[in-house]
C-alpha cells in the first residue's frame, strides 16, 4: 500500500505483498530493517475520496464549527506529517508522532 501509493488495495493482496516483503527483508542486517521501518513510518499516504460538503444550512452554526474544526485538524495533521519527513532528529520525530496520536 505504502510502496505502491495505492490506498485502496485489496486486503488479501496487501497482506501477501507485506508478507513477501518481510520474507526478503528479515534476512538483512538490523540497521537495514530499522531504516526500512523508518522509511515506511515517514511515508505520506494520501487518502482519496474524503470530501467535506460545503452545503450547510445557514442556521446550522454547530455544523459549521465542526466543519471548520475538521478542516483545521486536517491542515495541522498535514503540517506535522511534513515536519516528520523533513526532520532528521529522532527525538523530534517522536514528538511529532505523539502529536499525531493526540489529534
Amino acid at each position: 500500500m505504502a510502496s505502491t501509493r495505492n490506498p485502496s488495495l485489496n486486503k488479501e493482496e496487501l497482506c501477501n505483498k507485506a508478507s513477501n516483503e518481510w520474507k526478503i527483508l528479515k534476512n538483512n542486517d538490523e540497521n537495514v530493517i530499522q531504516n526500512k521501518i523508518s522509511k515506511y513510518l515517514t511515508m505520506l499516504i494520501h487518502i482519496h475520496g474524503y470530501e467535506i460538503s460545503e452545503e450547510i444550512p445557514h442556521n446550522a452554526a454547530f455544523q459549521k464549527r465542526i466543519i471548520e474544526l475538521i478542516k483545521n485538524t486536517h491542515n495541522e495533521l498535514d503540517e506535522i506529517k511534513k515536519m516528520i519527513v523533513i526532520t532528521t532528529n529522532a527525538e523530534m520525530k517522536a514528538l511529532f508522532v505523539s502529536k499525531i496520536d493526540n489529534i
